[in-house]
């Protein structure tokens, strides 16, 4: 078993983004055929899970948080070009709803007329300065107080607002800092920041306020904000637009915190959601769905609200105790409703948790696992075993050897197995004793009906068509954490022509998610145990690819079967909807599946599967790496002259990519020698000819086996290769360049500013929720087609060198949009149009031109550095390699396109100096 990195497996990317950042389990087929294997494996993960950790900033959740917590914070990570911001200040859907305020709800739906009713009577208004008209005041928050260091404060204590200039995850980041000088109370929230920021940087105004009540420990404090205008805010309009604009964001702020009005606006966005898929994809939705919708609609406002919250958690089960704290003490009546039409089930206290006492029905201790993870934390099991050990013989007997200390060491699905233990004890008197102290800490238990809870969230993929998108979504955005671009919403043609259809693609939803997770753990084996274990690491290998193996089943059943030979479409359906067919995802889970078995040295098997997909109509942008792929392979077992004639077929294949193409090509070369070919093929006079290589000289250090080759930098710092080759350009000899590391990033922010109006150009179909980047279609064929009378006339206005005002007038319009592929952080606008100016108009529109063709593959394999020189109004790219790098054919295909455009490119080699003449360092 190879120990190779497995982070990097071909069609991994794809499957990661089919799947989303939500952690969750998509087990959502009618008829369970997702395999009773995987259910069980299901299980047992749902047992162990003790919370979520953000995919991005590693970010923890604890078992209570609600789906829409996680989703908001995932996508503002997403949005950001770098690491989440630490400052944990309180999520805006933290505030969960304790009082379900009827009177803002009539039949059944959100009714935002009055808006004094949803702020129950009070005033978040702009309240003037008793100076005069030169400030103004309003109620916020002090959050993010763990990390400042004045943590005792008292209600009535002053303090001042400062810009934090030096805070390196927020540009408008703003601190308040008591009026004494002894210390920093906190931060203003990132939404009132974002405005008042940039006003406190400028010295247009300063801020002072006030605390209203004694905070508790380290929480949020409440706090009456003052400004006052010290100059005309000339560069920020007038100083009632600024003062508008703050009103603004501060009533937001107070609208977010308010439950009352979060719960109107989670109805509002359930009954739109189930509005909108009955209207458009009502063919997918089955009785259950429908029926589900019926009840939903037809309990109170109390009751809809209730469910709607616990549907979205990742627990299935609820102690009565647990609602009455988090929302209200008045739930028992809706809880009752729900119960009575199904939408909730009651977990009975023996006769449900205990397996068999008196005659009740049994369950399984897997089951019961799920009960006690979902329903107690850590803390909580840790007094539970505290009391039933003195006074359970039994379980006295399984834990005599375990003290409370020890205990919190465990981890909880530990403590969970030590309490159902005693729960599916034979001796009645033991499960008693257990089941005692549970209920006294919990009460009645509740879950939310399974077939329900799939429905709610069968109805929401219906109507996002995005696994990284939920509610939490929705409230993000009203909230102004993040902003989407304008463009109209047309839903022409159904996505899932029938149910059937639909079934399928959430069971290959199931497939994919369980594949990249075992994948995942497998990677970590690998990092965790490859240091110095070998044989540990060699073990758990092949136990990850045993589980990797029995998640590539559907796959390899697929294929078998020979359903990737027929479409599930009519024809009708425009290309780009294939991404929502469950044969598609499935041909790229085999495309993994291949990168595994190569890894394994199966190269017979690859070959067979390799052989299945080229023989199939799906993923037709994949065929070019299928072909080189099963040339290598077959080249592996020892057929070249099979291998040689592999590639020469594929070359007439017309779905193959250029730089899959050259890769064939060479390979044909490299094949075609006497006897198996006497003579060179017609193209190979027409091959790109090498690059032009710069060969400098670098100081590597003594870098760690497996790592980052590291340097010693022309300011004698630790470097990397690409930071070596930026100061080497940046110096006289190399030309006095300014520069960016920064591969495809800069070249996809340029394209998507430039191509703004053909992106959102309103056609059929491409946009159909609110909450997309960009259109469906970017990527797939007929992209450029469907635009062709706009994209043109972009680009040629770029050729006449428009490019920069171009570029203005959109960063200036729609900044802080989340756009794929734009980095409003990491570049700035000056920086951008320095850069359209120096490659030149026609440069620009070249690569702008062959990113509209196929987006999806040549957004990779840019050179690594951009380098430009405004005096000389000149630029160049550099691709940079290392003393034991080579070019891949992507890279080739991308340098020979330059060239060909006219823009300068070079490859820059770091050579190692010869061994005696080398000056370690250890780099510490």
């Amino acid at each position: 078993m190879s120990s190779n990195n497995t982070s990097y497996i071909r069609g991994m990317g794809t499957l990661s983004r089919i799947v989303g950042p939500n952690v969750r389990l998509v087990d959502s087929s009618d008829s369970e055929k997702a395999g009773q294997g995987a259910r069980e494996e299901s299980a047992a993960q749902t047992v162990s899970w003790d919370g979520y950790q953000c995919p991005i900033c590693w970010k923890e959740f604890d078992g209570d948080s609600s789906e829409l917590v996680m989703s908001e914070h995932v996508e503002i990570c997403l949005t950001r070009s770098h690491q989440s911001r630490p400052k944990k200040q309180r999520s805006l859907l933290h505030t969960m709803t304790r009082s379900c305020d009827s009177t803002v709800v009539q039949n059944g739906k959100a009714n935002f007329s009055d808006k004094a009713n949803l702020l129950d009577g009070r005033d978040v208004s702009v309240e003037p300065q008793s100076a005069g008209n030169d400030g103004m005041s309003f109620e916020t928050q002090i959050v993010g107080r763990r990390f400042c260091g004045k943590h005792v404060v008292n209600k009535g204590d002053e303090f001042k607002l400062v810009w934090d200039e030096d805070n390196r995850y927020d540009p408008n980041a703003t601190l308040a800092v008591a009026w004494d000088g002894t210390g920093s109370l906190g931060y203003v929230p990132q939404v009132v920041a974002a405005k008042l920021g940039p006003l406190l940087k400028a010295g247009i105004v300063q801020g002072r306020g006030i605390l209203l009540h004694e905070p508790l420990g380290i929480k949020n404090v409440s706090v009456r904000i003052s400004l006052s205008f010290v100059k005309a805010p000339s560069s920020f309009g007038s100083k009632d637009d600024c003062i508008k604009e703050l009103a603004e964001v501060a009533e937001i702020h107070r609208l977010d915190k308010d439950s009352s009005v979060y719960s109107a606006r989670l109805l509002q966005r359930v009954h739109q959601i189930l509005d909108v898929v009955e209207k458009i994809e009502s063919k997918a939705l089955g009785d259950n769905d429908k029926r589900f919708k019926v009840l939903f609609q037809s309990q109170g406002s109390t009751g809809q609200i209730l469910f709607a919250s616990l549907a979205q958690k990742q627990k299935t089960y609820f102690s009565i105790h647990f609602l009455e704290n988090r929302y209200s003490k008045d739930v028992t009546a809706s809880l009752r409703e729900l119960c009575d039409h199904g939408l909730l089930a009651v977990v009975h206290t023996k006769e449900s948790l205990s397996s068999g006492a008196n005659n009740a029905p049994s369950r399984d201790a897997e089951t019961i696992k799920s009960i006690l993870c979902d329903v107690f934390q850590k803390k909580e099991l840790i007094d539970i075993i505290d009391q039933i050990k003195g006074s359970n013989f039994e379980a006295e007997a399984l834990m005599h050897d375990v003290s409370s200390k020890r205990l919190r060491t465990k981890k909880k699905d530990e403590l969970v197995g030590y309490v159902a233990s005693c729960l599916t004890s034979k001796h009645s008197e033991s499960r008693d004793a257990t089941l005692k102290v549970i209920f006294n800490v919990t009460g009645d238990i509740f879950e939310v009906t399974k077939e329900y809870r799939q429905s709610f969230h069968r109805i929401q993929r219906l109507f996002f068509l995005n696994e990284g998108h939920s509610l939490g979504t929705w409230e993000a955005v009203e909230s102004g954490h993040i902003r989407y671009p304008a463009y109209a919403i047309t839903r022409e043609q159904e996505v899932f022509p029938n149910r059937q259809l639909f079934l399928d693609y959430e069971r290959s939803l199931f497939a994919a998610e369980r594949l990249v997770h075992a994948i995942q753990v497998c990677h970590q084996h690998i990092l965790h145990l490859s240091s110095g274990l070998h044989h540990m690491a060699l073990f758990f290998q092949e136990q990850d690819f045993k589980s990797i193996e029995y998640h590539l089943a559907p796959a390899w059943k697929l294929l078998d079967r020979q359903e990737n030979k027929m479409s599930d479409s009519n024809g009708l359906q425009p290309p780009f909807y294939m991404q929502y067919h469950s044969k598609w995802i499935y041909c790229i889970m085999a495309t993994v599946g291949i990168g595994m078995l190569e890894r394994k040295k199966e190269y017979k098997l690859a070959i067979e599967r390799l052989q299945q997909l080229l023989g199939g109509i799906y993923c037709k942008e994949r065929r070019g790496y299928w072909w080189i792929r099963l040339s290598i392979n077959l080249e592996h077992i020892g057929r070249p002259t099979d291998s040689l004639e592999i590639a020469e077929t594929a070359l007439a294949d017309p779905s193959v990519r250029p730089d899959e193409r050259l890769t064939l090509q060479r390979r044909i070369l490299k094949l075609a020698k006497p006897p198996r070919r006497w003579k060179k093929p017609s193209w190979a006079k027409l091959m790109p000819k090498d690059p032009n290589v710069l060969v400098i000289e670098g100081n590597p250090l003594e870098n760690t086996r497996g790592g980052k080759s590291r340097f010693l930098g022309y300011d004698s710092s630790v470097c990397s290769v690409e930071q070596l080759a930026l100061q080497y350009y940046a110096s006289d000899e190399g030309g006095c360049y300014r520069g960016i590391h920064s591969e495809g990033g800069i070249w996809c922010t340029i394209f998507s500013l430039l191509l703004w109006p053909a992106l959102f150009q309103p056609l059929p179909n491409v946009f159909r929720t609110p909450f997309q980047t960009a259109p469906l279609d970017l990527g797939f064929p007929g992209f450029y087609e469907s635009r062709k009378s706009t994209i043109d006339q972009i680009l040629h206005d770029v050729r006449q060198g428009n490019g920069p005002f171009l570029v203005e007038r959109c960063w200036r319009d729609n900044y802080g949009v989340s756009v794929r592929g734009i980095s409003w952080e990491k570049y700035d606008l000056a920086t951008i149009q320095s850069i359209i100016s120096c490659v030149g108009g026609a440069g620009i529109a070249a690569v702008c031109s062959l990113m509209c063709e196929d987006y999806s593959s040549w957004t990779g394999g840019m050179p690594d550095l951009l380098l430009w020189r405004p005096e000389t109004q000149s630029a160049k790219l550099s691709e940079v390699k290392g003393p034991r790098d080579t070019l891949s054919d992507k890279q080739r295909a991308w340098i020979s396109f330059l060239e060909t455009s006219g823009i300068d490119v070079e490859v820059l080699k770091v050579k190692e100096p010869p061994k005696n003449k080398r000056k370690f360092s250890s780099g510490k």
